[in-house]
């Protein structure tokens, strides 16, 4: 087969400015439609973070339908039979990480490959900045170097190697948001990582930079690693920008989202896209460290969020759940393991309409419209149905009464299976001890929260709840050492500075009697926390450790003139949580127009600066998010369908002209939160 070098370029993308504004979905249905014309025939060994994307775009099934003979792990542990002379690679990493690369080779020298073709998500100019530490240069170069690689791997230039990319970067969860799996650990910046920050930056032989705070630094106070990382992810929301065909204004609200904006501003190919088009758009990135306390909360508003709290994730997945599907099949009880997981994902598509009444309603709404889809599909296919309980409540019988009737039909099992894994999740959770853990939970924040206006001492009551939980039995326990360490993160995060306590030595010395005192059966997070050397020494150091990141929660709003709190205080009843997102729809779209002086435009050039009111030319209105028809919210760090309902419903309340599109790393729950910020290294990414 005759070599051949092909650079991906689609011709639609030269002619951005004579297109229309598209949507997320349709963006990400045409993605995967070019990755679908490559696969037939092939073997495809796909990773995992383009795996969780596609989980989202129509799954296994997708690639199987569009002609792939296999679908394998991107691993050295795997390869092909010898027949099989075709390999698709799917990567969202760059070709020029060792790691891939040796992957690649490992996997085409185990193997009798004839043609093969690597589809990267990351951009030709990202590689060419991994390469050089440059932007400019001949980005064919990089590929060309790599196919000719690929054929001396595969032992006869005379074989194909052709290199793609195309922007496998999103997941739509629906119409309106969309999460970044590749991007999953991607997390602001907290005040702790600083002084990390000084030690590595002052080993630089470059110029040096002096920082003292998060609000000092830039991309340049960045170690490699981590700049990569950044530029990585801004070159696939320039990717996004491009193909959704739209000219934006950055914003950015938080430390580590105001580099992003940054970056994204002055990025070239991002100058150059926004000269071709006429769709005007704004995005604005959020720092989750801002409001931990509405993503770190157990009163959820929505089905998802309960579910997530109560399920394990899907081996692999950081997104999506298990759901045990076994009591449908004719297996042995104890056999569940044998039996395809559930999940929430669509089975068969790009939508995931079956998911609105976990995501969008109110949990009690959410319940009857779950009931009601599950009984419509049972009457549709003739089963003998009971309608059972009192009208308006649904029970956890009721559903597994209707779920039985499909139980050993597996034809009516495939074809409403997106219906059933949604009910059979919404049984489980009915049926969990866990929920009752969740609303004693619920109970203890709203108090927390009221403590707000009284000036009360929280970490009084954490204390208590420690002592109180110490002299229960397991199975009388209200709470987990794991639930502790979520409400003291909501805690620190909600109250800000005015925790000013001597009641964290107690805390912190009860705390760590109980870890010793459960050492041999702690939950998931807390083991995570404290390792796997648990002594008093070790576990005190490691908590006097968690405190300093405590505290930097607590300061992360001190820099926020008009956010700086997210308690709304009223005089005609207990304080509220206000989330900082709703706080910014509100005002964003306040038709009194009030400044927002936490919300920063960052210019890619002197006619942006014209924009801003700066200069000569004060006359000019300071541009606003809200001016154009298309408005991003980007949350860097994760996000809960809490938060989605809550803008959703505030975006209908509004009756907005504008389109309000929620992004984010990943969907998340309390648990999630304090691994990212107590055990995660946000720094050195290998």
């Amino acid at each position: 087969m005759k070599y051949k070098y092909i650079l991906h370029v689609q011709k639609h993308r030269l002619y951005i400015n004579e297109r229309k504004m598209k949507t997320i979905s349709m963006v990400s249905s045409e993605v995967w439609k070019e990755v679908f014309i490559d696969v037939n025939k092939a073997v495809v060994f796909i990773d995992n973070a383009c795996a969780e994307v596609l989980h989202w775009n129509g799954g296994l099934s997708a690639l199987t339908e569009a002609g792939a003979v296999d679908v394998k792990e991107f691993s050295s542990f795997e390869s092909a039979q010898s027949h099989q002379k075709k390999a698709v690679f799917i990567t969202s990493s760059c070709l020029e990480e060792v790691i891939t690369r040796e992957i690649i080779q490992d996997i085409i020298q185990a193997s009798h490959f004839q043609y093969v073709i690597i589809i990267t998500a990351v951009t030709p100019r990202m590689h060419l900045f991994k390469k050089s530490g440059s932007y400019d240069g001949d980005t064919h170069s990089i590929f060309d170097a790599f196919e000719e690689d690929l054929l001396e791997w595969m032992e006869n230039m005379n074989y194909t190697a052709e290199i793609k990319h195309i922007p496998i970067l999103m997941s739509c969860i629906s119409n309106n948001v969309f999460i970044t799996p590749a991007f999953t650990e991607l997390f602001p910046l907290i005040e702790t990582d600083v002084k990390q920050l000084r030690i590595q930056h002052a080993s630089k032989k470059a110029e040096k930079k002096q920082f003292e705070c998060l609000n000092d630094l830039d991309m340049t106070c960045l170690p490699a690693n981590l700049q990569i990382w950044f530029k990585t992810f801004v070159s696939s929301i320039d990717s996004l920008l491009s193909e959704l065909a739209v000219s934006e204004d950055c914003y950015s609200i938080g430390p580590t989202s105001r580099i992003l904006a940054t970056e994204l501003a002055n990025y070239a190919p991002a100058k150059t896209r926004r000269k071709s088009t006429q769709n005007k758009a704004s995005i604005v990135f959020v720092d989750r460290t801002l409001d931990i306390g509405s993503s770190c909360t157990h009163q959820t508003e929505t089905l998802f969020d309960r579910i997530a709290s109560v399920f394990p994730r899907l081996p692999g997945h950081t997104n999506d759940v298990l759901i045990d599907m076994s009591s449908l099949c004719h297996v042995h009880k104890d056999a569940s393991s044998t039996v395809l997981p559930g999940c929430l994902a669509s089975f068969n598509g790009h939508n995931q309409q079956h998911l609105q009444p976990l995501l969008t309603n109110k949990v009690k709404e959410g319940l009857m419209e779950v009931n009601r889809q599950l009984v419509d599909i049972a009457s549709k296919e003739n089963l003998p149905l009971k309608l059972t309980g009192k009208p308006g409540r649904v029970t956890a019988d009721q559903l597994e009464n209707t779920l039985s009737l499909f139980k050993g039909k597996y034809d009516m099992i495939l074809k409403h299976i997106n219906t059933l894994q949604v009910s059979m999740a919404v049984f489980h959770l009915l049926k969990s001890q866990r929920q009752q853990q969740l609303d004693s939970l619920s109970g203890i924040e709203k108090l927390l929260i009221q403590g707000y206006s009284d000036e009360t001492d929280p970490l009084e009551e954490i204390y208590r709840l420690i002592i109180t939980e110490t002299e229960k039995t397991t199975t009388e326990r209200s709470c987990t050492l794991d639930d502790i360490f979520c409400l003291i993160m909501f805690v620190y995060s909600v109250y800000g500075t005015r925790i000013k306590s001597d009641k964290e030595e107690q805390v912190k010395a009860v705390l760590v009697k109980y870890v010793l005192r459960e050492k041999n059966t702690l939950p998931p997070l807390t083991q995570q926390i404290v390792g796997d050397t648990i002594n008093e020494e070790v576990v005190t150091a490691i908590l006097d450790d968690a405190w300093q990141k405590f505290k930097a929660i607590s300061s992360a709003r001190n820099n926020l003139k008009q956010f700086s709190s997210v308690c709304e205080e009223s005089a005609l009843g207990p304080s509220q949580l206000m989330p900082i997102l709703k706080q910014l729809i509100n005002v964003m779209f306040d038709p009194s127009k009030p400044e927002l002086p936490d919300v920063e435009l960052k210019s890619s050039g002197f006619g942006d600066l014209l924009k801003s009111g700066f200069g000569l030319f004060r006359t000019v209105s300071k541009p606003r998010p809200s001016d154009h028809p298309l408005l991003i919210i980007f949350v860097v760090g994760g996000v809960t369908s809490t938060e989605l309902k809550q803008i959703k419903d505030l975006c209908a309340s509004l009756k907005l002209s504008s389109q309000v599109i929620v992004g984010s790393t990943r969907l998340i729950k309390p648990e999630d939160i304090v691994t990212s910020i107590l055990c995660q290294d946000r720094i050195n990414r290998v």
